[in-house]
């Protein structure tokens, strides 16, 4: 009787190591895009030097990532409910690794260019498939709580990448910042060669057909209203991200050792904000949850808005509760967008990530269009997302109320 108990015990514990490990590697298949992109910002100035080439041309080693980026989700995760997750994932991880080796030993910035293509096709992979991943194993309360703690997770990438870059950049040159990215694709690879397939049915038809269901994904009505909810935050939330430099440094007058600690106010609150959603959606239900977070964001968007301006302090904590609501709002996003799909999970994980690729853009975009106080249109687009995707979420949430509570 000791020996069963003994055995079950051991069988408890094995399948909780299991469990975690699987969560370590959808982190750190997640972890992949901000290391990719922000872990080469501080290196560009050099590189352009080492080049002899414009800031502009540089740029694109960014940009051209991005797009490659964004279009290789697309498809991958297609591919991936024909042919599996775990063979997607390899082909995508080692191309990968491969573009990355490639980008450490350049010898032209079209060269660096073009390999960075490469890493991109590769990159696109890894967080589609990690979100199909986490539909594909886990369902309900579990499904939510295990999301929010990968969009938890991978939010600490885009804040800590450009200082690993920095402190990287002390002991080595650029191509070192690539060698890392290597490594870390090395780590991923073994990984992905020991990860067991999650996928419990493929899909039958041709390659053409396959991808076809990305359009019959994103053509549905209701996938669209609540993209059109929960998306749209992450434009106010990548203004911020994009123009804080500017704002603290050249509006504020802080040097850019103090800026760091002041980004982290709102950092902490991005990181934060998917871990508090498990804590309150235990005492609460999501549908209430949501509500509260847009209104919120709508509150803290018009105080910004209105006396943001007056100085650092006010404005980084005036943000803050607008970056907690906005990222607390994204697991039950995703969560109700994935529990719309029984089958073509990937494709759904694929258009999920393609259109939250989408809506950053924008933010990124608007913030380079934006005057140079861009404190109160922050605050600005913050209450229009509030009132417009809330609005919208409070006349569609009955239809979605208690569904997998």
């Amino acid at each position: 009787m000791n020996g069963e108990t003994a055995a079950r015990g051991q069988s408890t514990h094995q399948k909780i190591l299991k469990e975690k490990l699987l969560v370590v590697f959808i982190i750190l298949l997640g972890a992949f895009p901000p290391l990719s992109l922000d872990m080469n910002l501080p290196a560009l100035p050099t590189m352009a030097k080492h080049f002899g080439a414009t800031d502009a041309v540089m740029n694109l080693t960014l940009i051209v990532f991005f797009i490659v980026y964004a279009i290789a989700s697309l498809i991958w995760g297609a591919l991936s409910d024909k042919y599996g997750r775990k063979p997607v994932l390899i082909i995508g991880v080692l191309l990968y690794l491969l573009g990355s080796i490639l980008c450490s030993i350049a010898g032209t910035a079209a060269h660096l260019i073009a390999f960075r293509v490469i890493q991109g096709l590769g990159g696109g992979v890894t967080l589609t498939v990690s979100t199909a991943i986490v539909r594909d194993v886990y369902t309900g309360r579990k499904q939510e709580s295990i999301l929010s703690v990968v969009q938890s997770m991978t939010m600490i990438c885009p804040v800590a990448a450009p200082i690993i870059g920095a402190v990287l950049l002390n002991f080595t040159s650029w191509r070192g910042i690539y060698c890392a990215q290597a490594v870390f694709g090395v780590i991923v690879a073994v990984g992905t060669f020991l990860f067991s397939e999650t996928i419990q049915k493929y899909g039958a038809e041709g390659i053409v057909a396959t991808l076809g269901r990305l359009v019959a994904v994103s053509k549905k009505p209701a996938f669209i209203i609540l993209t059109l909810v929960f998306h749209p935050v992450s434009v106010g939330l990548m203004v911020f991200v994009t123009a804080s430099a500017y704002i603290f440094q050249d509006y504020f007058g802080i040097s850019p050792q103090v800026y760091s600690y002041f980004f982290s106010i709102n950092a902490v609150g991005m990181v934060a904000g998917p871990l508090l959603y498990i804590w309150i959606s235990k005492r609460f239900r999501r549908n209430t949850v949501v509500k509260v977070c847009f209104l919120i964001l709508l509150i803290s968007g018009m105080l910004v808005a209105a006396a943001g301006a007056k100085n650092p302090w006010l404005f980084s904590f005036l943000l803050l509760p607008s970056s907690l609501a906005g990222s607390c709002i994204r697991p039950p996003g995703t969560f109700l967008l994935l529990s719309m799909h029984r089958n073509d999970i990937g494709s759904a994980s694929a258009v999920i990530t393609f259109s939250g690729i989408i809506f950053g853009s924008l933010g990124m975009i608007t913030a380079s269009l934006l005057p140079f106080n861009m404190i109160p249109a922050i605050g600005v687009i913050n209450f229009l997302t509030a009132l417009i995707s809330g609005g919208i979420w409070i006349v569609i949430e009955k239809k979605y109320s208690d569904r997998n509570e």
